[in-house]
């Protein structure tokens, strides 16, 4: 995970960034091998959160999915 500065004139946003291949690592461990196939072949690197909620939403994955497959707290 990469945190990346972005700013104009007017404001500063913090954008955060996550390696391909440990996304499609973590869509395997969850139980998302189709996911998880096709995550390398369409998404860049790195790919930034937003990018990744487009991506899941193809599937009808979630990220609250996605953490409750992980153990967390939504």
């Amino acid at each position: 995970m990469t945190l990346v500065r972005e700013h104009d004139d007017q404001s500063s946003v913090l954008t955060m960034q996550y390696s391909r291949e440990h996304f499609a690592v973590t869509l395997r461990r969850t139980g998302f091998p189709e996911a998880a196939g096709e995550a390398p072949r369409v998404l860049p690197d790195p790919v930034e959160g937003d990018q990744i909620a487009a991506f899941l939403a193809r599937y009808g994955i979630t990220l609250d999915e996605i953490v409750n497959r992980m153990g967390g707290i939504t």
